[in-house]
């Protein structure tokens, strides 16, 4: 596009099931096979990796599970599977649809302008406001459902927002139309719609409607049906609507069916110049024409010159003998000849006007043809000299002017850089405001970057010697403290902050057995509570005044929780319900895996099913997080080909009722 106009960018490319391409170049990853897993992948679109961290997904929904997760999310909800279709064997009604390999399951938009806008929008910081307005229209004009992804690329050379939309619609679908077809024998080769006496219904275009076949009627649902929505007056209005909703940021629609499409400013420029020179070329070609018109008109008219003069000699010859009286007669007849012979040489235009010589000797002479036709040539050879020379100059002037150009962008883009290089060496807080220092006099200066370390690690080594002081005495105090405690409550304090330095979340019954021991002193519950937590506090005492000892406070909660069951009497029964929770769990887990992969099954049947569901009402929490956590532990151990089947198959199992009623009902057998 020219400089200065600002023009909406909205393209769209459809995604089918197996889009690999599209889809790894939107989510910035790839499936590994070596490794089964997905991993990093670059695209050679990339101009600046160290903008990659600021690409983002803009989505909440999207941001937990990914891109490809939520377009498959939002097709389940409207009863779509990458499965076989399946039936409520109860109801008889279908319970999912089958959606095609090559089905388009979501249109991909990419919504810009050109480079500098958006890099202004940027510097404004009016980027974020302008991906609000893009998703609002998206969300205004698919359904906010429909709308599941907005990606931003900022590390490309234009920044761009790839918004996914799944093409689901709930209307019905129009009826199939075409131009009626008859056998040999004039017979439809198809059913039509028609009217009551037999005949095909035609609309305005000679178009029939295809009749389908008869079924029960049933209700409407959603379907998935990119044709539907994407259609040519569709995509017209989109461009118009989504101009005008980008009109508070300046940017406006592009010419309605224009070809002209988005290329770089060198190559702008360079096509200007090629412009100039076929315009040049144009006009010679054009002085080439006239000038071989006027030289065949030449040679016709020499010719004609020649033809006269040989005429005229053979009188002389043939006539040589003749009286006075005739020979007057012929030589009156040549002077006649001769003044018309000269008469014929002399170069004149289609109006009988003369050509006359404007300068040198000959001044006010008239030309002949053959004059004529010299002149032309010279004045063709002159034109010919001032076009090369025009032609030249043209790009020579195109040169200089690209050549100014790319220095002033050079030069500017050079400078840009020192000033954001001359900012990144100075030093700002945490808020982006400027670090002074004052050396003194009223002179106060931003620091820079190397100089502010310099200062903290100063303020660092201050610090760690005045803690090291401290810790110096908090040694003495402790060791004295330490002192008046009996032998078995440093016992437990050693058992303490050494289970809490391995790392352990809990005490196992023997350690359990030497703690419930060493509070047997203490005679009420109270009193066992204010012993965990003397015993606790001074395991935290002794991490703090040991310099090398790098461990993090949150990780004692277990183990204080733990030894307050031991206080209170509830940690046998406690550690019961852990191991029967985990029995459980394992055996929900094997029985996904068991299911995942046997080739034979799509479904669970009733004896793991009844497994899973004994995990889920033991533990009696969010049916949707528990079977998180079982997939989360048995998705990796089954083969990839069977994976979203059997994740479909266990999604089955948390929504549906089936399950439910037959494992009550196993269990009042």
């Amino acid at each position: 596009m020219a400089k200065g106009d600002r023009y909406v960018v909205l393209t769209m490319d459809k995604q089918t099931g197996n889009a690999g391409g599209l889809s790894a170049h939107i989510d910035r990853e790839v499936y590994d096979a070596k490794t089964d897993r997905m991993v990093p992948f670059r695209p050679k679109s990339v101009r600046d990796d160290s903008r990659t961290a600021l690409n983002r997904e803009c989505i909440e929904s999207a941001k937990k599970t990914g891109r490809t997760q939520a377009i498959w999310n939002r097709l389940r909800e409207e009863g779509f599977s990458r499965s076989t279709s399946e039936k409520d064997k109860t109801e008889g009604k279908k319970k999912t649809r089958k959606v095609k390999d090559d089905a388009v399951i979501a249109l991909c938009f990419v919504c810009s302008s050109d480079e500098d806008t958006m890099k202004q929008l940027e510097e404004e910081g009016k980027l974020d406001e302008w991906i609000d307005s893009t998703i609002d229209w998206f969300r205004k004009e698919f359904g906010s459902e429909n709308v599941v992804s907005a990606v931003l690329h900022m590390d490309e050379t234009t920044p761009h927002l790839h918004v996914t939309v799944v093409p689901i619609t709930h209307e019905a679908p129009k009826p199939r139309k075409e131009k009626p077809k008859f056998d040999e024998n004039g017979s439809p080769i198809r059913k039509y719609e028609t009217d009551k006496d037999g005949n095909i219904i035609l609309d305005e275009k000679g178009k029939a409607i295809i009749k389908k076949r008869s079924y029960k009627k049933q209700e409407v649902t959603a379907r998935l049906s990119a044709k539907d929505i994407c259609n040519p007056v569709a995509m017209e209005r989109w461009q118009t609507d989504y101009a005008l909703a980008m009109a508070p940021f300046g940017l406006r629609r592009g010419i309605a069916g224009s070809k002209q499409k988005r290329v770089p400013p060198a190559e702008w420029n360079l096509q200007q110049v090629n412009g100039k020179l076929m315009a040049v070329e144009k006009e010679v070609e054009k002085q080439n024409a006239v000038m071989k018109a006027n030289e065949a008109k030449i040679e016709g008219q020499k010719a004609e010159i020649e033809q006269m003069a040989k005429a005229s000699m053979f009188d002389k010859l043939l006539n040589s003998g003749l009286s006075s009286a005739v020979r007057k007669a012929m030589e009156d007849e040549k002077a006649a000849h001769e003044a018309e012979l000269l008469q014929a040489t002399i170069a004149h235009d289609k109006q009988g006007y003369k050509y006359y010589w404007e300068s040198g000797d000959k001044k006010g002479q008239v030309l002949t043809w053959e004059e004529l036709a010299r002149c032309l040539e010279e004045e063709k050879r002159e034109q010919a000299l001032l076009a090369e020379g025009d032609k030249e100059a043209a790009v020579e002037k195109a040169k200089n002017e690209a050549r100014r150009e790319h220095e002033a962008a050079m030069a500017e883009m050079k400078e840009d850089y020192d000033q954001k290089l001359k900012r990144a060496s100075l030093a700002f807080d945490k808020n982006g405001n400027p670090i002074m220092k004052d050396f003194g006099l009223g002179n106060r200066q931003q620091i820079t970057k190397v100089e502010r370390i310099e200062m903290l690690e100063k303020e660092l080594s201050d610090a760690k010697k005045a803690n090291d002081d401290l810790l110096d005495r908090l040694k003495v105090l402790r060791d004295l403290i330490f002192a008046f405690c009996s032998l078995n409550f440093k016992k437990v304090v050693k058992i303490v902050f050494d289970q809490w330095r391995k790392g352990f979340k809990e005490f196992t019954k023997d350690l359990k057995d030497i703690l419930q021991e060493a509070m047997s002193g203490e005679k009420t519950e109270k009193g066992r509570q204010g012993y965990v937590e003397d015993t606790f506090h001074f395991a935290k005492m002794m991490a703090k005044t040991d310099p090398d000892c790098k461990l993090d406070f949150e990780d004692l909660e277990p183990l204080h929780e733990d030894a307050m069951r031991i206080a209170d009497g509830t940690w046998d029964s406690y550690h019961e319900k852990i191991e029967k929770r985990n029995q459980l769990f394992d055996a929900a887990v094997k029985a996904v895996i068991e299911m995942g992969n046997c080739s034979s099954q799509r479904r669970l049947n009733q004896d793991q099913a009844n497994k899973i569901e004994a995990f889920l009402a033991f533990d009696g929490g969010d049916r949707d997080e528990l079977c998180k956590e079982i997939w989360a532990k048995a998705g990796p151990k089954i083969e990839r080909f069977w994976r979203d089947i059997t994740q479909s198959a266990l999604e089955d199992l948390r929504t549906g009722e089936i399950y439910v009623r037959s494992h009550k009902a196993s269990l009042s057998r």
